[in-house]
C-alpha cells in the first residue's frame, strides 16, 4: 500500500489533481455571465438536486441578522418596532441603506480586514514592545470602509500610499494615504535579533505572504525555498516580488502641517526621529561593512540593546506627553532605492543565486494588462507599479467579493477566502463569483454596492431552518446559515444591551484587561491592565497585544495577530460557557443592565427583546420572573445560547 500512496502523491504534485479544475481558472479574465441576479445563479444551482428552499425569515430575525452583519450591533427596540410597523414594500431596502450609511459599518467591516493584515499594536517576542500609534492604521481602515473608498485606491494606498497622489482625511489630514502602508510592518519583531539579516528576510517574507493572500488569494510565500508545490508560482516569482520590499523601509510620514504654536511637539518629534535615524544608519553601516552591499533596515532593527530600548521608550513617552495622538505623523513605508534581489538557494540568504528582475507574478501578467516579463522596477522600489498591477487584476476582484459573501453567509463561494489556489478547492458558484466581480468592477470598486446587492437578495433573506439534510454543508444555499457571533459582536452586544456602550468613533486604543493571575518570564513584561469593561468602548478599539490579548475576546476565537487570517476558527469549548457565567465583565454588565432596566421601568419582556430580538414565550417570562433579582434575570438572558447566535 505504501507504493500506492507515493504514486498518488506524485500524480498530485505533477498536476493530475488539477484535471478536475479545468472548468475553474481563477487567473482568467472576468467573463460577465448572461444571468442577471444573485438569486438566479443560486436557483440555477438547485437544478437536479433534491432541495427544498426555505421561505423568507421573519422581520425580527431579518433585522437582527442585518444589524449584526452590517454594524456588529443588535438593533434597538425603537428600530425593531419601527421596522415591524413599516408596511411599505421598500421597508427592507430603506433599512439596508440606513445601516450602510451608519458610521458603525466601518467599525464592523474594518475588523474583518484587520484579521487579514495581522493587525497588532505590539511587536511580540519576549518583551512585546508597543508599536507607537499603530491604532492610526485601524482608524484609517474604519474610515476607508465608511467612505466606501474605491477598491483600486484602497489597494494602491496599501502598497504605495507614500507614492500615490495625496488624499485628504476626515480628521483634517492633508494626506491620509501613507497611513495604509503601515500594514506592511505588523509582523513580529525579535528584540535584539541575533541575526538581523535573517530577520530582514523574514520581514520581507511576511510582507509577501500578507499582500499575496490579501489581494490575490494566493500563498506566494510558499515559494521562498522552492517552486510552489501546487500553484503556478515559481521561486523566481517570489524573489521578483521580494525586490519591491527590499528597497522599502519603515519610517514616518507627515500627514498634516504643523502650526506656529507647536514648538514643543516639534522638538519632541525631532528627538524621537533623530534617535531612530541614528540607530538605523548605525546598524546599516555595520551590516553593509560585513556584506559589502546595501542593507535595508527598518527602525526596530536599529534598536539592539536594553539601553536603546529604554531610551526609545523615554522619547516615545515624551512625545505622547505633548502630542498624545501624534496628530501630524504616521508610521509608514519609505521608498529608498531600486534593488533586484538574488534568488536565495533553498531560501538561505547565505547562498545567493543570480539577481531576479522585479516584476509581477508570471501567471498573472497577461490578466493585468501588463507584461510580467517587462519588469516593473526602476530606480525606486517599484511599489507604485506593483500597486497598479495588484489593484487592477480580476483575481483581486474575485477575492474581494468572495470575502464580502463569506462575511454575510459564514461561508464563501470559494470556501477558503485567502487561498484561490489548487488547495483551496473549486467555488460552489463560479459564475456567480464572476458576476459579482464584474458588478464590482462596473461599480468602480464599491464595497457597499456589492454588500447591498447581496443583502437585498432572496438568498440572503431566507430563513435558517434546515428543511432536509440533502445538503448538510448548505453549499447550494437553499436556506441561510445559522451563525455564531464572532468575539467582538458578542462583547459589543453585551455592552449595548447594558446601556454602557460608548459609540464614539476612532481614537487611541484602550488597554486590555489583564487578569491578576497573568504571568510572564519577567514581571516587567506584564503590561498594566486596562479596566475590565474597556471603558465601554467597542471591541475594535481595545488594544491588540500579541502576548496579552483581551481574555474575553480570546475565549471566543479572536485570531492570532501574528497570522494573516481570512477565516476565523469557530469553536464551542466549555470555557466559553464558563466565561459567560463567571467573567467579571459579564457580571459587571449584567448588573449595569439590571440597574438601567429598573430605573427606566423596563419589563422582563422588554429586556428579553433587547437581547434576542424577539418577544419571549409565556413559559420563558414565567421562568425569568421566578428569579430572585433583576441582576439574575439579566445574567440568565446573556447566558442563553440564542444570544450568541444569529439565525
Amino acid at each position: 500500500m505504501k507504493w500506492l500512496l507515493w504514486v498518488l502523491v506524485f500524480l498530485w504534485s505533477s498536476g493530475f489533481a488539477s484535471l478536475g479544475r479545468e472548468a475553474w481558472d481563477p487567473f482568467r479574465p472576468l467573463a460577465r455571465p448572461s444571468v442577471g441576479s444573485v438569486d438566479e445563479f443560486i436557483e440555477a444551482g438547485w437544478t437536479g438536486r433534491s432541495l427544498a428552499p426555505t421561505g423568507r425569515a421573519s422581520r425580527e430575525v431579518l433585522l437582527r441578522r442585518l444589524s449584526f452583519d452590517l454594524l456588529g450591533l443588535p438593533p434597538s427596540l425603537e428600530e425593531m418596532d419601527a421596522f415591524l410597523k413599516d408596511s411599505d414594500l421598500n421597508a427592507w431596502e430603506r433599512v439596508v441603506d440606513r445601516l450602510l450609511a451608519s458610521p458603525h459599518f466601518g467599525e464592523r467591516w474594518a475588523r474583518y480586514w484587520l484579521d487579514v493584515m495581522r493587525y497588532s499594536e505590539t511587536k511580540g517576542h519576549v518583551t512585546d514592545i508597543e508599536r507607537p500609534f499603530a491604532w492610526k492604521y485601524r482608524d484609517y481602515v474604519i474610515d476607508a470602509f465608511n467612505v466606501d473608498l474605491p477598491y483600486e485606491r484602497f489597494v494602491r494606498e496599501h502598497i504605495a500610499g507614500d507614492l500615490v497622489d495625496p488624499r485628504p482625511g476626515l480628521g483634517g489630514e492633508v494626506n491620509i494615504a501613507p497611513t495604509a502602508t503601515g500594514a506592511l510592518f505588523f509582523h513580529e519583531m525579535h528584540f535584539m535579533a541575533v541575526d538581523p539579516v535573517k530577520q530582514r528576510w523574514d520581514e520581507i517574507d511576511a510582507q509577501i505572504d500578507v499582500i499575496s493572500k490579501a489581494f490575490l488569494g494566493l500563498t506566494v510565500a510558499c515559494a521562498r525555498c522552492h517552486d510552489h508545490k501546487t500553484d503556478p508560482i515559481s521561486q523566481r516569482d517570489y524573489y521578483a516580488l521580494a525586490g519591491y520590499f527590499y528597497g522599502t523601509e519603515q519610517g514616518t510620514a507627515r500627514v498634516a502641517p504643523r502650526g506656529a504654536s507647536d514648538e514643543g511637539i516639534v522638538r519632541a518629534e525631532r528627538a524621537y526621529q533623530k534617535f531612530l535615524d541614528q540607530k538605523r544608519e548605525g546598524r546599516r553601516k555595520a551590516q553593509s561593512a560585513k556584506n559589502q552591499e546595501y542593507f535595508p533596515i527598518s527602525e526596530e532593527l536599529g534598536v539592539q540593546t536594553r539601553g536603546d530600548a529604554s531610551t526609545l521608550q523615554k522619547l516615545t513617552d515624551a512625545l505622547k506627553m505633548v502630542d498624545p495622538t501624534w496628530s501630524h505623523w504616521v508610521r509608514a513605508a519609505v521608498d529608498v532605492r531600486g534593488v533586484d534581489v538574488p534568488l536565495l538557494i533553498r531560501g538561505d540568504y547565505r547562498t545567493k543565486g543570480e539577481p531576479v528582475r522585479r516584476r509581477f507574478l508570471h501567471v498573472l501578467g497577461s490578466g493585468s494588462g501588463l507584461s510580467s516579463d517587462a519588469g516593473l522596477g526602476g530606480d525606486t522600489s517599484g511599489r507604485l507599479e506593483l500597486a497598479d498591477a495588484l489593484a487592477t487584476h480580476p483575481l483581486g476582484f474575485r477575492v474581494w467579493v468572495n470575502r464580502l459573501w463569506f462575511h454575510l453567509f459564514g461561508r464563501g463561494l470559494q470556501a477558503t477566502p485567502s487561498d484561490f489556489g489548487s488547495t483551496g478547492g473549486t467555488p460552489s458558484h463560479p459564475d456567480l463569483l464572476d458576476y459579482l466581480a464584474s458588478q464590482f468592477a462596473v461599480s468602480g470598486g464599491s464595497t457597499k454596492a456589492i454588500v447591498r446587492e447581496i443583502v437585498l437578495s432572496q438568498t440572503y433573506q431566507r430563513a435558517s431552518a434546515v428543511p432536509r439534510e440533502s445538503d448538510p454543508e448548505n453549499r447550494w444555499l437553499a436556506h441561510q446559515n445559522r451563525r455564531r457571533l464572532q468575539a467582538e459582536p458578542i462583547r459589543d452586544a453585551i455592552l449595548s444591551v447594558s446601556g454602557h456602550l460608548d459609540r464614539a468613533l476612532l481614537g487611541e486604543s484602550v488597554s486590555p484587561w489583564v487578569p491578576p493571575h497573568a504571568t510572564a518570564n519577567k514581571e516587567a513584561n506584564i503590561p498594566l491592565s486596562g479596566p475590565v469593561d474597556g471603558l465601554g468602548r467597542r471591541s475594535v478599539y481595545v488594544q491588540v497585544r500579541r502576548n496579552f490579548p483581551e481574555p474575553f475576546l480570546k475565549i471566543f476565537d479572536f485570531p492570532d495577530p501574528g497570522l494573516s487570517i481570512g477565516k476565523r476558527d469557530v469553536t464551542s469549548p466549555p470555557s466559553q460557557a464558563l466565561a459567560m457565567m463567571n467573567s467579571p465583565f459579564v457580571h459587571d454588565q449584567a448588573h449595569r443592565w439590571a440597574t438601567k432596566a429598573m430605573s427606566a421601568g423596563e419589563s422582563i419582556s422588554e429586556m428579553f427583546r433587547q437581547a434576542l430580538g424577539r418577544a419571549p414565550l409565556a413559559g420563558e417570562v414565567a421562568a425569568l420572573e421566578a428569579l430572585a433579582t433583576r441582576d439574575e434575570v439579566a445574567h440568565v438572558i446573556l447566558n442563553l445560547t440564542e444570544f450568541r447566535y444569529v439565525d
